[in-house]
């Protein structure tokens, strides 16, 4: 995309600004569910008696997986102001630091255009601002950035800290979500492949680092028993049952698509309601309108997607490297078709997880793909708005249906009501205790 004023740092700053705050309004108004209720309970047990759970939140199907790490990473701020919101304002920091790990490396490989068009698609997009919320998978956006940006640095040179950086990303994700599995996968075939260069000082470092992490959970297994991961029949858990299916497979495809389009989570697309406007006849209005509009935009985005992904994903299939058994010529690639490489083996990374899965899988099993999708739609984006720059009127008009779906979403949907304070509900829920555990 040619320098214009929507590649301007100024005009970034302001998206960077306007997606924190479109997310400080989205987390006023959610309501109290049980997924954020098994994190403060957490929180609330080691701010009264000063006593650590070092499991997380229940898996589908599975018990508890390691959590000391998520314990702390929402008690922490809570210690310092007893409020859900500071436990949020970190999720949100924490996503806003993923944004940066990935802007800044497709700024100066693809330009300011597409790094302007990455802010919009991912910080602006509904798909993220909706994982604000206080449970578990808002977390993993953070490993989404560290895992790219530290592998991105091992493609230049053996380094003890970014191979222990990246070791420690996938240990750490363990303790928040099962999905860390796509990272793994992703983190395996770059390996495989030649595409990074790994100092094993620095892997068996970070390794040593997750362990001693995850000996609080293992201590608490042998004390307790009672809270970790166990098989589940009763309730569909069959091991690798995706592997004879094909529909669980074709959905994760659906999700990789969807994520670098506007046809967002069924929390935010099909239960959308304008209860909030008090004049019956202009409601049925605006709901009308905006359900009608709503489906044409996201069958167009998803459409485009789709070319998109195909175009840059099919485009790693035709190069040598991928085939050649000269590892020089694999670390040679230029960054723009490593980062190619990078999505395919994520995409690959997302497949074999999702059929290996044991369960059936929802969107937020697989969102640690949505930085990477919502690259590459970007970059595609990019290249087309340069070859008709009198579409550019689209970034604003994109930027306003983000602000306005972000806003629809929080004063109305499944997980949000404008009448609704999060923060009162959670008080009364969760009373403010009486000492921490400074």
């Amino acid at each position: 995309m040619q320098q214009h004023w929507t590649a301007s740092r100024g005009f970034q700053l302001f998206l960077l600004v306007l997606g924190f705050a479109l997310s400080l309004w989205m987390i006023t108004t959610f309501r109290l569910h049980s997924d954020q209720g098994q994190i403060l309970e957490k929180v609330q047990k080691l701010l009264n008696t000063g006593v650590w759970t070092h499991y997380g939140n229940r898996g589908t199907g599975t018990g508890n997986i390691p959590g000391s790490f998520l314990t702390a990473m929402a008690a922490g701020p809570m210690a310092l102001w007893y409020s859900p919101y500071a436990a949020m304002f970190v999720i949100i920091c924490t996503q806003l630091l993923c944004a940066l790990l990935f802007f800044f490396p497709v700024k100066k490989i693809f330009g300011p255009g597409a790094a302007t068009l990455f802010l919009i698609l991912f910080w602006l997009s509904p798909w993220r601002n909706e994982q604000v919320e206080l449970y578990n998978p808002a977390y993993l956006f953070l490993f989404s950035g560290l895992h790219f940006f530290s592998a991105l640095r091992l493609r230049e040179k053996k380094s003890f800290f970014y191979s222990l950086l990246h070791v420690v990303a996938l240990g750490f994700c363990l303790q928040v979500h099962f999905s860390v599995l796509i990272l793994l996968f992703c983190s395996l075939f770059l390996w495989i492949f030649k595409m990074v260069k790994i100092n094993w000082w620095g892997v068996l470092s970070g390794a040593l680092l997750v362990a001693l992490s995850l000996l609080p959970y293992f201590l608490s297994l042998s004390s307790a028993g009672a809270h970790g991961v166990a098989v589940d029949t009763q309730h569909g858990f069959i091991p690798g049952r995706n592997l004879v299916l094909v529909y669980p497979i074709l959905k994760a495809v659906i999700y990789w698509v969807r994520y670098g389009s506007f046809y967002f989570a069924r929390h935010i697309f099909t239960t959308i309601h304008f209860d909030w406007i008090s004049f019956e006849g202009l409601r049925a209005v605006v709901s009308f309108v905006f359900h009608l509009v709503k489906w044409p935009i996201a069958i167009g985005t998803l459409l485009f997607s789709l070319v998109i992904q195909w175009k840059f994903l099919k485009q790693v299939f035709g190069e040598k490297p991928l085939r050649s058994k000269n590892t020089a010529a694999r670390w040679e690639l230029s960054e723009k078709d490593w980062i190619f490489h990078y999505a395919f083996y994520l995409f690959l990374g997302m497949l074999a997880s999702s059929a290996l899965s044991p369960v059936e899988f929802n969107h937020w099993h697989l969102i640690l793909c949505l930085p990477t999708s919502a690259l590459l739609v970007s970059v595609g984006l990019g290249k087309w708005l340069e070859l008709h720059p009198k579409k550019i009127w689209l970034i604003p008009v994109i930027v306003l249906y983000f602000v306005m779906y972000n806003s629809f979403a929080a004063l109305g949907s499944k997980m949000h009501d404008a009448s609704n304070s999060y923060q009162q509900q959670v008080l009364e829920a969760y009373p403010k205790v009486r000492r921490t555990f400074w």
